[in-house]
């Protein structure tokens, strides 16, 4: 029975992380995708002297929620859309997508994320930034909340 009451609260504790949370969305510019391979990068940098829990959720132009799974360099899928992840104390994390009509081994265009969503603890300053590009070289960059910690 005191087992019981000790692991109960720690099992607990992953579903309250995010009890108090502030949460930001932005949209993302989305290039032309469908003959040419467009690339999705994000960085979440956590300023904080400590870890911060943060998720990020992904939406497609027509408002549906998406997970593309197929990353260019497994190096650059510091996170999984959807799952929480704890990013240590002054560290960045880093999410880079794919996306190609043609070839299965990229993400479908349709899953291209038009609008992103980061909810982290309320303790901790998250900066967000990223760019999406096409293979033609054209880059379009976007600073999340001016490029300010939030």
């Amino acid at each position: 029975m005191k087992f019981t009451k000790f692991v109960a609260p720690l099992l607990l504790l992953p579903s309250l992380a995010f009890a108090h949370s502030t949460e930001m969305m932005f949209s993302v510019p989305v290039p032309e995708c469908g003959s040419t391979t467009a690339r999705f990068d994000l960085n979440l940098s956590n300023l904080s002297d400590h870890a911060a829990n943060v998720k990020v959720e992904f939406y497609s132009r027509s408002g549906q929620s998406v997970t593309p799974d197929i990353v260019l360099n497994s190096n650059y899928k510091d996170f999984i859309p959807g799952e929480e992840v704890s990013i240590p104390a002054n560290n960045t994390f880093a999410y880079q997508g794919s996306f190609y009509n043609l070839n299965s081994s990229h993400n479908k265009c349709s899953e291209f994320p038009a609008i992103v969503k980061i909810i982290k603890d309320k303790n901790s300053e998250i900066m967000a930034n990223g760019w999406s590009t096409l293979d033609s070289g054209n880059i379009m960059a976007y600073h999340v909340n001016q490029g300010k910690a939030f």
